[in-house]
């Protein structure tokens, strides 16, 4: 590795040290962890409410072909 390209790295590792300190830059990473969870609550939840949804329309489904299936005489009880 060359003399520049080591000062270059030094130099990025110092920004960053510094923009570690930095309020705003503190602040702003606690903003944006609080959106990824309030984010993967949303997703965990619009999931279950999908698969709820989907088992009731199974459910429908499949009330709706035993009651067709039944219309047609094939449902001999």
């Amino acid at each position: 590795m060359s003399a520049v390209q080591q000062d270059e790295r030094a130099d990025k590792v110092e920004d960053e040290e510094a923009k570690a300190d930095d309020p705003s830059m503190v602040r702003a990473e606690e903003i944006v962890d609080r959106l990824g969870e309030q984010f993967g609550r949303f997703a965990a939840e619009t999931g279950q409410r999908l698969r709820k949804w989907t088992a009731r329309a199974r459910e429908e489904a499949e009330d709706i072909w035993a009651e067709a299936q039944h219309l047609r005489g094939g449902g001999q009880e």
